[in-house]
């Protein structure tokens, strides 16, 4: 009995023991749970401040980018300069600045660029060797920096030309020469090379380097003085030539700004460069009522000075308002709406008036009461000045058209030679002194002699 007591007595105590350790485990187990709990607690808490911070770096880091790329993302300003007969366009954008020709030696853009305190230049584009398109940059070379020359690979037998490629040898400029396809970067703007497309052509006008310019949403037509061939060869090559705003080829010549041409680019404005009162009689008349046919917008440096365009990559604005009027040269011109074909010697306007009021007298018309009723006796002639031809009288011409013609060589009455239509020496000449030909050999009986620079 005694054994079993003790035996119940042991049994007893190891429950009493056991319960006892049980209950000294449980605020240890408890301890371990708030610890483990406190310690959730704060990696929560660091995890949402991390969250939070990285949240807020990332907002800081996204409208840092969004302020940079408003910066980056500046004004766009093309300057279409006044530069009379020539060509001259600077493009500034930010810390960009390129220029599209540089006018005649005369009438340079090279006192423009210093008022637009312009210190160095990242393109220099020589559209082609004619003197009113490169005789401003042999100064502008000379004076300004510049880091590349894109230039056709032409050359020309003139002393402006000549001048032209020693200022650009003594320059530390890189010389380019333009391969279509070719996209150069122009801040976040771009220029793609559109012309020439061939490697050969008859006529100077037609190795116009061509760019479309791009910007944000807007984009741009830089033609040279390309004519209906080159034009023709751009739309056939299917390269992406729309631009809202267009210059208009070769100072609004009629050998070029085909209707074809127009429509492939579809401009909602057009800019003509020429000089006022000019001898060529550019803009032509048939050019600008195609341009207003389509329903664009004309600008003219002729009549409103140099013209500048505002971009901002999606709305284009302009400095001044358009002018559509149909405004043409008021002087003589070669390029003539009704053209005459005559073998007669060349004649002044006053000597036109002399022969029709003798004509007149043979026949027995009464001039003196004309001039009493304060009639016009040029009005009396068949062909009379028009604003952008001089015509013999009809009485000496043998043949007469009325299809829109371009004389393709011109006499110098002072000179006795005769040029071809596109040769520089045009340039010099004085209107007066000019005499349409037709034919060649109408231009040889005559007793002129072909200029020995551009061989007609």
């Amino acid at each position: 009995m005694k054994k079993h007591n003790k035996i119940i007595s042991v049994f007893l105590l190891l429950i009493i023991l056991f319960i006892g350790c049980s209950n000294q485990d449980y605020p240890e187990t408890k301890e371990t749970s708030d610890t483990k709990t406190t310690e959730s607690t704060i990696n929560k808490e660091t995890t949402s401040e991390k969250t939070q911070a990285d949240k807020t770096q990332k907002t800081t880091a996204t409208s840092t980018i969004k302020e940079i790329e408003s910066e980056h993302l500046g004004e766009l300003v093309i300057h279409f300069l006044d530069v009379g007969h020539g060509d001259s366009i600077l493009i500034e954008h930010g810390n960009y600045s390129m220029l599209i020709d540089g006018g005649s030696q005369n009438q340079s853009s090279y006192n423009y660029l210093q008022n637009q305190h312009i210190e160095s230049l990242d393109y220099v584009i020589a559209t082609h060797p004619h003197e009113d398109h490169i005789g401003g940059l042999i100064e502008i070379i000379n004076n300004i920096k510049i880091d590349k020359i894109i230039m056709p690979n032409v050359t020309h037998t003139s002393e402006t030309f000549d001048n032209f490629l020693t200022s650009v040898a003594f320059s530390e400029a890189k010389v380019l020469q333009p391969h279509v396809g070719d996209i150069y970067d122009f801040g976040d703007a771009s220029f793609t090379i559109v012309a020439p497309i061939s490697d050969f052509y008859e006529n100077l006008n037609n190795y116009s380097i061509v760019l479309r310019f791009n910007h944000g949403d807007n984009s741009f037509l830089f033609t040279g003085d390309i004519e209906a061939i080159s034009e023709l060869e751009i739309v056939d090559s299917n390269q992406d030539v729309s631009a809202d705003v267009l210059k208009i080829s070769h100072h609004g010549s009629d050998t070029s700004n085909t209707d074809q041409f127009i429509q492939a680019v579809a401009p909602s404005h057009a800019i003509i460069s020429c000089a006022k009162d000019n001898s060529y009689g550019y803009p032509n008349l048939e050019v600008l009522q195609r341009l207003r046919n389509n329903n664009i917008d004309i600008y003219r440096t002729d009549l409103q000075g140099s013209i500048i365009v505002y971009s901002d990559g999606n709305i284009i604005s302009f400095n001044q308002d358009p002018n559509n009027d149909l405004i043409s040269s008021t002087l003589p011109t070669t390029e003539t709406l009704q053209a005459t074909t005559t073998k007669a010697p060349p004649v002044t306007e006053t000597q036109a008036i002399s022969e029709t009021i003798t004509d007149q007298a043979a026949t027995g018309e009464n001039i003196t009461d004309q001039a009493a009723t304060g009639e016009n006796i040029k009005e009396q002639t068949t062909q009379t000045v028009t604003q952008t031809s001089i015509i013999p009288p009809t009485d000496l011409a043998t043949e007469t058209t009325t299809t829109q013609l371009v004389a393709p060589y011109v006499g110098n009455a002072n000179t006795g030679k005769f040029h071809h239509s596109y040769c520089s020496s045009l340039d010099q000449m004085n209107p007066n002194n000019k005499v349409p030909f037709f034919d060649r050999n109408i231009a040889i009986e005559q007793g002129y002699v072909p200029c020995k620079r551009c061989n007609p």
